[in-house]
């Protein structure tokens, strides 16, 4: 995967407020959405099959990886395992947040509309 790519790619989750994660068996879905709920970014983290994709617009990128392999990992393997480690970073600050939010008390609400001049519904 070329570097340019690969950094648009993290920099846009890093960016991102709205990322789904989705658990199944042996297999972990992260989508990230722009502000008007449409996908932008879907990674499949295959990890109990050894199968990684990426999709964005329509264009996927898929890799193969056992953690048994003795082999060195290839740039490709790298760029993907950048990736999901990313999204893996913002899906569990955005949880935290999502947590601390749904925690807040009166005080704490009036706080927040006040000093972001918006309803705490919409932040």
């Amino acid at each position: 995967m070329n570097e340019f790519v690969k950094k648009i790619i993290i920099e846009t989750i890093k960016k991102s407020n709205d990322i789904d994660l989705k658990r199944d068996w042996g297999m972990d879905t992260y989508i990230v959405k722009d502000q008007s709920g449409k996908e932008l970014i879907r990674y499949v983290n295959g990890w109990d099959y050894g199968a990684y994709s990426l999709t964005i617009n329509g264009q996927t990128k898929n890799i193969a990886w056992c953690e048994n392999d003795k082999k060195p990992q290839t740039a490709e393997q790298i760029a993907m395992f950048d990736i999901l480690n990313a999204l893996c970073t913002r899906w569990g600050e955005l949880n935290k947040l999502r947590i601390a939010r749904e925690k807040m008390d009166a005080t704490d609400k009036s706080i927040v509309n006040f000093l972001s001049g918006k309803s705490i519904k919409t932040i």
